[in-house]
């Protein structure tokens, strides 16, 4: 910004222009054409120039004042609306953060409900398969002992080994068994819905699992917890999850913990498990 010239400065400079003014005229006079052209320097109010300069000197000082002035109001303005800025900003951060604070809580229950759902679900279908199994075997197992009894056993205990009193025994234990499997699949219809339902509320608040089987080994997301030969994944990632880890907005909630394939030679021990925050 340009800077407005002091008093000493204009009087210097209006001297200046008193003195060319004066040489001017003196030379006019001289040279014989200065006495109509030009009025005499005397005839010149000097003190009512030097008033109107004075005037205008101090309106020019509270212009200079009250742009000044403006420039510190501006100034300080700005300053105090980059404060409210700031602060709404670190506002809003902690109340960010105390949200996640207060919800952690919910999304690790959530976790842990989704967790034993899904084990319930895989014990119960284990014990269908167990069960379809053993009606198997048993079926199986009770025609081939009934065949191999000597024809005099058979004759002597024919009232309660004739193969119409098996035949019945055998119907008899495989519809309790078929009651057992219906019970046994009803309840697991019931885990898959409520999976269903826990694994849709994860997805709306931005709960995921992390996959882990295949990949390579993330000490960021993952604990080793063993060494172990595998031949289906390559070396230094994941064998087997032991236990599943979960992601929220992208943040770990929980570590998976998991079983990492080995590099051939490589001592069958437990690694460190990395220190987690």
């Amino acid at each position: 910004m340009s800077r407005w010239p002091d008093e000493e400065e204009l009087v210097l400079r209006l001297r200046r222009w008193l003195a060319e003014t004066r040489s001017e005229g003196d030379r006019e006079e001289e040279d014989g054409r200065g006495g109509d052209l030009h009025p005499p320097l005397a005839d010149f109010d000097w003190l009512e120039v030097l008033a109107e300069f004075t005037a205008l000197r101090h309106e020019v000082k509270l212009h200079t004042k009250s742009v000044r002035g403006l420039e510190d109001e501006t100034s300080r303005a700005l300053a105090g609306l980059q404060q409210a800025i700031a602060e709404f900003r670190s506002v809003e951060a902690k109340e960010a953060e105390a949200a996640q604070r207060t919800a952690r809580p919910l999304v690790e229950a959530l976790v842990e409900l989704h967790e034993a759902i899904e084990r319930g679900a895989a014990a119960v279908r284990a014990a269908v398969q167990r069960l379809e199994e053993a009606r198997q075997q048993t079926s199986a197992q009770c025609a081939r002992r009934l065949q191999q009894l000597p024809w005099w056993r058979r004759w002597l205990a024919r009232r309660w080994v004739s193969r119409s009193f098996y035949e019945d025994s055998l119907a008899i234990w495989q519809a309790h068994a078929q009651t057992v499997a219906e019970v046994i699949g009803a309840l697991a219809e019931g885990y898959f819905l409520g999976g269903l339902r826990i694994q849709r509320i994860m997805q709306e608040g931005k709960i995921t699992r992390i996959e882990t089987v295949g990949r390579p080994f993330d000490p960021d997301r993952m604990n080793a917890i063993e060494l172990a030969d595998a031949a289906d994944v390559p070396p230094g990632h994941v064998a087997a999850e032991v236990r599943p880890g979960y992601l929220w907005n992208d943040k770990v909630v929980r570590f998976a913990e998991v079983r990492v394939a080995r590099w051939p030679g490589e001592p069958a021990v437990s690694p460190p498990a990395p220190v987690k925050e």
